[in-house]
């Protein structure tokens, strides 16, 4: 087996997504740091034990997105919703248009809106707004605003200012 970290150049088109199982007698992560090596991304240490003796790797043929950008957990998302739109219970949604791909989370409430591809999470509210592919976090409140491929922050207020 062969393991690259982030190449520039990858080898193969095969992908880790960071589930690591590992025999108790293989954690050699202090030695691994004695050494000088990154602490903060696992793959590095894969590597160190790849290049120190055997390491088996399980593939699979389903999807897998590395969802570390705003455009790829969209996406995820939509590939995991196929145009559907997932609302949680007790979400709000009044007088208001969801296209394709809306997830929107609890206590969530969206009022003379229209969403499509959007992520709205916990506690957000959403009034007299068009939102396009976009993320919004929790405790977030944004009204009168057009919008799209925005990423908001947790507990954001945005309003058209007036």
């Amino acid at each position: 087996m062969d393991f690259q970290e982030k190449p520039d150049d990858p080898n193969s088109t095969l992908v880790s997504i960071a589930c690591y199982a590992f025999p108790a007698d293989s954690i050699r992560f202090d030695e691994y740091l004695e050494d000088g090596n990154n602490p903060d991304e696992p793959g590095w240490f894969i590597q160190w034990l790849v290049n120190d003796g055997p390491v088996r790797a399980f593939t699979f043929d389903d999807a897998w997105y590395d969802i570390g950008t705003p455009e790829s957990y969209l996406e995820a998302v939509a590939w995991e919703l196929d145009g559907h739109n997932v609302v949680a219970e007790d979400a709000t949604i009044e007088n208001t248009t969801l296209g394709e791909n809306v997830h929107v989370l609890s206590g969530a409430e969206l009022v003379n809106s229209s969403l499509d591809r959007t992520i709205v999470f916990p506690d957000t509210t959403i009034i007299d707004s068009d939102i396009r592919q976009s993320i919004i976090d929790q405790d977030t409140h944004v009204e009168s605003l057009d919008l799209a491929g925005a990423l908001i922050g947790a507990h954001t207020q945005l309003t058209d200012g007036n």
